[in-house]
């Protein structure tokens, strides 16, 4: 475990932040325009689908982000075959929910594996390694929830609506998406950024430069 009297203990975050605090908007407002533009519109799968790959990327974000800051510290080999076995379980969950449910179900096996196992083994894992308790996490998680919410379902609107105006559709994800990084910025400065992630945020105005004063 990491010793709890470091000032640096958490630096380890510093290489999946970025990871953690990707968001499934763009896609989410995006997927149709693209499926439509590129292959056609019969054969965007709908709705329901593009809305069961916006769950896998937050399911997904989360899971990789508890994985690594866990294993660059401590208990490599378990998270070394717990992916593996993470990774088996998607599949099979995908086949045995692809053939009734189409195309959604085939998507969906893969959140039902992050739920039932690699969910509730990195949870388990996080407090042994470092010194942090669930509810702290789960307060920083509901914290991106909350203001994360609203534009997903703004993304979504897009989706829907806009589908098949292009140009509409893709100046409407990116009004959404700058109104989202103004809106998080108090949220978003207090993640350990990389150095370089972190004056790029400075410099787009993000987050603001005195928060990393007496910083590298």
């Amino acid at each position: 475990m990491i010793d709890p009297s470091s000032t640096n203990w958490y630096e380890p975050v510093d290489d999946v932040a970025p990871i953690i605090a990707r968001s499934p908007l763009v896609p989410a407002a995006l997927n149709a325009t693209f499926v439509r533009m590129l292959m056609g519109p019969d054969l965007y799968a709908g709705s329901a689908v593009n809305a069961a790959i916006g769950l896998n990327l937050i399911l997904g974000a989360i899971v990789t982000g508890l994985f690594k800051v866990v294993g660059s510290v401590a208990f490599r080999p378990l998270i070394g075959l717990s992916t593996l076995i993470y990774g088996v379980l998607a599949v099979t969950f995908s086949l045995a929910l692809g053939s009734p449910f189409g195309l959604v179900g085939a998507v969906l096996g893969t959140a039902v594996a992050t739920v039932l196992f690699a969910l509730p083994l990195g949870l388990w894992l996080l407090p042994k390694a470092y010194p942090i308790h669930l509810w702290e996490l789960g307060t920083w998680w509901l914290s991106w929830a909350l203001r994360s919410l609203p534009f997903l379902a703004a993304a979504a609107l897009i989706s829907h609506r806009l589908a098949d105006q292009t140009g509409w559709c893709l100046a409407a994800t990116a009004a959404v998406g700058v109104l989202f990084l103004v809106t998080s910025g108090p949220v978003i400065a207090d993640v350990p950024w990389p150095v370089t992630a972190r004056r790029i945020l400075v410099r787009c105005r993000v987050i603001p430069a005195a928060h990393f004063q007496g910083t590298p």
